[in-house]
């Protein structure tokens, strides 16, 4: 009777490890897509920043352009 009770636990232990092995499997590709996208949403921020810093800077460069 023990013996059963025993490989009863050794096997719910077992489909406890498996089952958590394939979620965090999922999990880090869950991760993982989640880094591609901010990095994407980053990259257009950045993009976007730098051409509104250059927007912002074209008056003063025009201004050195007209003093040379």
């Amino acid at each position: 009777m023990a013996f059963y009770i025993f490989l009863i636990g050794a096997i719910g232990i077992g489909l406890i490890i498996v089952i958590e092995l394939i979620f965090d499997g999922l999990f880090f590709k869950w991760c993982k897509k989640q880094d591609q996208i901010a990095e994407i949403e980053l990259n257009a921020l950045l993009k976007k920043t730098e051409n509104e810093f250059f927007e912002q800077l074209k008056p003063f460069l025009d201004e050195t352009k007209e003093k040379n």
